[in-house]
C-alpha cells in the first residue's frame, strides 16, 4: 500500500500531505519523479525517478502556442507519450498505490498517472489545476493569480461545514528558500533536458534559462517602468473585458481547442465586430506576458488592479483563466471558452463552439442574463466539492494536517 506523489509543486507541501495521507492509512509514500530535479521537493520520501533510454523524437516547441517559445509541439508528446506509459504500469504493478497526489493535470507526467488511475480505480486528487489559493504567492497584485477578492471576504459570507480549515484571515510568511531553490531546480532541469534527450517532453515546457531570464528581464522593466494604467471609463458604454492568460499556462497550452496567444485575440475581435456599437472592448494582459500582438483595433491593458477592471465591465471573457473565477466572485457574468474547475454551465455562459457567432451570442446571452449564482453559493460550492486547504508556498503542520483530514474523508473514508 502506497500513496504515490507525482513531481512535486515547487515546494515541499506535497510531499508533507502526503507523508500524512500515508500515516493515516497504514500506507508509505514515495514520489514518482520526471527528473531528479524535483528530489529537492521529495527530500523525506522514497524517490522512483523515470529511467529509460532516449526517446528518439524531435522536439521543437509550438511557437503558435505562445510568444516565448517554452512549449513542446503536440505532436512530439502524442508520440512519446506510450513509451513513458509502459514505466509507469510497471511502477503501479510494483507499488500497488491506494492514493495519488498529482500536481497538474496538465503535465505529461501527471496526465498518465491520472489514466492509469483512473483505469485501475485507484483515487488521486490534483492540488493545483485551477485552484484559488487564499494566501497567495503572488508575486504581482494585479492579476498573477487573480483571487484578490476571496482573500478579503469575511468568514460569514463563505459559512461553510469547512471553512474554519481554510483560515482565511492568518498570515504566514513565504519561506525565504522558496526563490533560491526554484532558481537551483532550473538550473538542474535545464541541464538535465540538455544531457538527456528522453527527458525534454516529460517537462511541460522548455526549461531554457535564456527564455526565463527574457521574461523576467520584461517583468522587471515593467516593475521599474510601469505605464500609465488604462482605465475603462464609466458611461453608458458595454464593456467586455477578454482575460489573456501566462505564457505557457499548460492549462492553455494541452488544451486540444486553445488557438494559441494571438489566434485568441484574433477569435475575440472576429466576434466583437458583430456587436452593437455601444460595446467597448479591453485585453488585459497578464502580467507575465512580455509578447506583442495585433490587437485587432482593440485597446490592450499591461496593468490596472484586475478587481477595479471586473467591477467596471460588463462582461468578462476568458478561455479559462480563474480571472473568471474571481468574476463571479464580484458577481459578473462571465463568457468561457476553455474548461477549468469553475466553468460549469450552471455558473458561466459557454459558447457552442469557438465560432464568432456563437461567441457573440455568448456574450450578448450573458449581458443580458446576468450573474448566474451569488458569490456565496459558487464559493460554498468550491470549498466544500473541490479545494483545500493551505498554499503551496505558505503553509504550516495545521494546514497540512486539515487538507490531509479532507481528503481522506472525501476519497478513503478514514
Amino acid at each position: 500500500m502506497t500513496v504515490l506523489v507525482f513531481d512535486p509543486s515547487y515546494s515541499n507541501y506535497m510531499q508533507d500531505l502526503g507523508v500524512a495521507i500515508a500515516f493515516r492509512t497504514n500506507a508509505s509514500c514515495e514520489a514518482v519523479l520526471s527528473s531528479r530535479a524535483y528530489s529537492l521537493y521529495a527530500s523525506r520520501i522514497k524517490r522512483n525517478v523515470y529511467r529509460q533510454p532516449d526517446v528518439r523524437v524531435q522536439t521543437a516547441c509550438d511557437i503558435g502556442m505562445t510568444a516565448n517559445g517554452l512549449v513542446w509541439g503536440r505532436g512530439a508528446i502524442d508520440e512519446a507519450r506510450p513509451f513513458y506509459e509502459r514505466w509507469l504500469r510497471d511502477l503501479f504493478s510494483i507499488k500497488t498505490p491506494t492514493f495519488c497526489l498529482f500536481h497538474n493535470e496538465r503535465f505529461l507526467w501527471c496526465a498518465l498517472g491520472i489514466v492509469l488511475c483512473k483505469e485501475q480505480g485507484i483515487p488521486f486528487v490534483v492540488l493545483e489545476r485551477g485552484a484559488f489559493r487564499p494566501l497567495t504567492s503572488s508575486a504581482d497584485s494585479r492579476g498573477t493569480n487573480a483571487n484578490s477578492y476571496f482573500r478579503t471576504m469575511p468568514h460569514d459570507m463563505v459559512a461553510s461545514k469547512s471553512v474554519d480549515a481554510f483560515r482565511l484571515d492568518s498570515a504566514r510568511e513565504v519561506s525565504k528558500s522558496i526563490l533560491p531553490k526554484f532558481a537551483f531546480f532550473l538550473f538542474w532541469a535545464s541541464l538535465e533536458v540538455m544531457l538527456s534527450p528522453s527527458r525534454r517532453l516529460l517537462f511541460h515546457k522548455r526549461y531554457s534559462v535564456a527564455n526565463y531570464l527574457d521574461i523576467g528581464c520584461g517583468f522587471l522593466r515593467r516593475k521599474l517602468f510601469p505605464r500609465q494604467a488604462v482605465t475603462p471609463p464609466i458611461d453608458e458604454e458595454k464593456i467586455l473585458l477578454v482575460a489573456l492568460q501566462r505564457p505557457g499556462d499548460t492549462q492553455l497550452t494541452f488544451s486540444k481547442t486553445y488557438p494559441g496567444m494571438q489566434g485568441m485575440v484574433d477569435l475575440v475581435a472576429s466576434a466583437v465586430t458583430s456587436l452593437t456599437d455601444d460595446w467597448k472592448v479591453f485585453l488585459k494582459l497578464h502580467p507575465y506576458d512580455t509578447g506583442t500582438y495585433d490587437n485587432k483595433g482593440m485597446e490592450i491593458l499591461r496593468s490596472g488592479d484586475v478587481a477595479d477592471l471586473i467591477n467596471k465591465c460588463s462582461v468578462v471573457l476568458t478561455f479559462n483563466s480563474t480571472v473568471g473565477f474571481e468574476a463571479l466572485l464580484h458577481e459578473k457574468p462571465c463568457v468561457c471558452l476553455g474548461e477549468s474547475f469553475f466553468t460549469k454551465p450552471e455558473y458561466v455562459y459557454k459558447p457552442c463552439d469557438l465560432s464568432a457567432e456563437s461567441i457573440r451570442d455568448a456574450i450578448n446571452a450573458a449581458v443580458s442574463g446576468g450573474p448566474k449564482h451569488t458569490e456565496g453559493q459558487i464559493v460554498n460550492s468550491v470549498l466544500n466539492g473541490y479545494q483545500i486547504p493551505g498554499d503551496f508556498f505558505r503553509y504550516d503542520n495545521l494546514d497540512i494536517k486539515n487538507a490531509a483530514d479532507i481528503l481522506c474523508d472525501r476519497y478513503l473514508s478514514v
